[in-house]
């Protein structure tokens, strides 16, 4: 997969940006493989949304590099050490797995009582 397009120019010699972002494709989708075949179930394995990851992992690369995300040189990265530039960064939005079930079914249930608020809206305006 190559990165091209608007962030890192079009045309003539790639740039640094471009050859990180390339680099980093081979990275991900390596690690994603391993992921995959590792952890997840078999019949899970061809899943819409490990397509979506694996089809978007270019887009993906492109801004984690251009936005300055992404460790200085992989070449040295082996599989297991981190990509990102700088960890302390980003917030770990959960710690254990429940406590991530916990903050998923707290979205469900508000987007449905959201969900649920318009739709009551909509019939009381209908009904004037």
């Amino acid at each position: 997969m190559r990165v091209e397009g608007a962030l890192f120019g079009c045309g003539g010699e790639p740039s640094r940006d471009g050859e990180q972002a390339d680099a980093l494709v081979l990275i991900v989708a390596q690690r994603l493989a391993r992921h995959v075949a590792l952890r997840i179930d078999e019949k899970k394995q061809g899943s819409w949304v490990l397509n979506f990851v694996n089809d978007n992992l270019a887009i993906m690369a492109a801004l984690t590099v251009r936005f300055g995300h992404v460790v200085g040189d992989l070449a040295c990265v082996s599989m297991d050490d981190p990509l990102l530039a700088d960890s302390a960064k980003f917030v770990e939005a959960a710690a254990t797995v429940k406590e991530e079930a916990r903050v998923l079914h707290v979205l469900v249930q508000s987007s449905k009582a959201v969900d649920s608020k318009q739709q009551s809206r909509r019939q009381a305006a209908t009904k004037r």
